[in-house]
């Protein structure tokens, strides 16, 4: 099974380090996408459900990560170009995999995003900030274990 979070590192590494928090939080946004679209083709409501609260939870991230670093143009074309890589890696990781293990790449990738917010906390020195970051983390691992139900239940 691929590591998107594996394949993302080198581009999330070629950025400027002051892109890299906000870049993150599109990438969340992004990650709120798909789960939505899970949940739309989802026949089974409470897993719909979930994943519109992972999609939420996606979306949280987002805002409080946008709301703590430095907003970058997303016409910036280093930034551009850096997202039309990860879509497409995204995409090649994702294509052609049933839904148990496209789950179990993003449970992957939650627990990768979780590691990234508590590497990015603590590296702060104020505690508000260290500590919104560290909520990002938790808010990850609930996906990352909702997924893992989900995936349970899909094998069972």
């Amino acid at each position: 099974m691929p590591d998107v979070g594996e394949r993302l590192r080198p581009i999330v590494e070629s950025l400027p380090e002051t892109f890299r928090a906000y870049f993150l939080a599109v990438l969340e946004e992004a990650a709120a996408a798909r789960y939505r679209i899970w949940a739309a083709d989802c026949a089974d409501a409470r897993l719909a459900s979930g994943f519109l609260e992972c999609a939420e939870r996606e979306e949280r991230i987002a805002a409080i990560v946008k709301g703590l670093f430095p907003a970058i143009p997303e016409t910036d074309a280093t930034f551009s170009a850096a997202l039309r890589a990860t879509v497409r890696e995204v995409r090649a990781a994702l294509a052609g995999r049933s839904l148990g293990e496209q789950l179990a790449i993003q449970a992957a990738a939650e627990r990768r995003g979780a590691a990234a917010w508590r590497a990015l906390a603590a590296e702060c020195r104020a505690a508000e900030r260290q500590a919104a970051l560290l909520s990002c983390a938790r808010l990850e691992e609930d996906s990352a274990d909702f997924l893992d139900r989900a995936i349970s239940r899909e094998a069972g």
